[in-house]
């Protein structure tokens, strides 16, 4: 005769089998809600800088006004926890000692002047205190006229 149900060695294989799976199941849906969060965070980020970067190059070279200083840049704001800081400047790539990168190599893109001339520098900043910050930077030439 069969008799129906389960004994209790099989109940506690169960139990022990259950007390080994779960706790790291548990581990990767924490991570994985963690991560997730974070990937949305980073991406919001990205799309607030770009779309203030297309804002500013929708504009003609000469609308884009000089600001050196991000915290009383007009172009700098708040968006939904995120900070949007914009530094602008003139420089100038063709001048005889341009700075030096961090290998070594020449950076003309980073030589910062204080005379007008035919090239700025667009840094943009986004920062939210659960991302740390990203930036993006660009050069326009007074050639630059939008689309």
């Amino acid at each position: 005769m069969r008799r129906k149900g389960i004994n209790l060695i099989e109940l506690i294989m169960v139990i022990v089998i259950l007390s080994v799976a779960i706790p790291p199941l548990f581990l990767t849906l924490a991570d994985i809600n963690y991560r997730g969060g974070r990937g949305e965070i980073y991406y919001q980020g990205i799309i607030l800088g770009r779309d203030l970067l297309e804002e500013l190059l929708s504009r003609n070279f000469s609308d884009i006004n000089i600001c050196t200083n991000p915290s009383t840049c007009p172009y700098s704001d708040t968006v939904r926890g995120y900070t949007r800081e914009v530094s602008i400047r003139y420089i100038d790539p063709d001048i005889n000692s341009p700075p030096l990168c961090p290998d070594g190599s020449s950076c003309p893109l980073d030589n910062y002047v204080s005379y007008v001339t035919n090239y700025k520098r667009i840094d943009i900043s986004v920062s939210h205190n659960l991302m740390g910050e990203l930036c993006f930077s660009v050069v326009v030439s007074s050639s630059h006229e939008p689309e």
